[in-house]
């Protein structure tokens, strides 16, 4: 891991795998306790753990030893992803440290395979990924047609 990547970052997301090596998880902590967020799958995978099966940080993050940070984790079933995608959502509205356009962004209605990203300097960043045209509403009334399989980058969104 790149010596404070985390820094850049308020969120953190696991969705796959819950080991990871103990500098790493060490250096998640750190990040937490400063303020950052951690959400994670906790059904199947248990909690995050070192391949030695160590998991003590994250049971430290359920006593709420978190300093100026959070830790979620979702206890639910992740097959389907719905429910833990709507988990990962209510979490993320509940941030006000969250850049406002992420907020917005959240509230986009769109077909379940089409994604989107906030970049950096503020423009929106969709991807239809599917077989099909797809139609994606903005705040406000403006809606984009996106043709299958389909990038589009909006800066005034």
């Amino acid at each position: 891991m790149e010596y404070g990547a985390l820094d850049r970052y308020k969120v953190l997301i696991c969705i796959w795998g819950a080991y990871t090596e103990k500098p790493v998880l060490e250096r998640i902590d750190a990040w937490v306790k400063a303020g950052g967020t951690i959400i994670w799958l906790a059904r199947p995978r248990g909690l995050p753990q070192t391949p030695e099966g160590d998991s003590s940080l994250a049971q430290s993050w359920q006593r709420g030893e978190v300093g100026k940070g959070r830790a979620v984790s979702f206890t639910g079933d992740p097959e389907p992803p719905d429910e833990y995608v709507e988990f990962v959502r209510k979490h993320l509205l509940e941030l006000s440290s969250l850049r406002p356009e992420i907020h917005r962004a959240m509230e986009i209605e769109k077909p379940r395979n089409v994604y989107w990203s906030v970049l950096e300097g503020g423009k929106l960043a969709l991807l239809n990924f599917s077989d099909y045209e797809a139609w994606v509403r903005l705040s406000g009334a403006r809606v984009l047609d996106m043709p299958p399989y389909s990038i589009k980058l909006e800066s005034s969104w």
